[in-house]
């Protein structure tokens, strides 16, 4: 059975941030800090820099498993 969008909503309208400016990160996200992702200012959106970052633990290197959720 195929899925579909049925409908849509915004979770966050008074944007505002997960991300504390008193906090370690200083208010700015820790995977867009590391390079995972970036803002594209000509789209006005995200945009994936890193596709494999979470594929490899950042330790040991050894390659992580992922479990389809079901």
């Amino acid at each position: 059975m195929p899925t579909r969008m049925t409908s849509s909503s915004v979770l966050n309208s008074d944007k505002r941030s997960a991300w504390r400016l008193d906090g370690p990160t200083q208010g700015k996200c820790v995977w867009e800090m590391h390079g995972v992702w970036g803002w594209d200012k000509t789209k006005g959106e995200g945009v994936v820099l890193r596709e494999n970052y979470f594929s490899k633990h950042p330790v040991g290197g050894r390659k992580v498993r992922l479990t389809p959720v079901v």
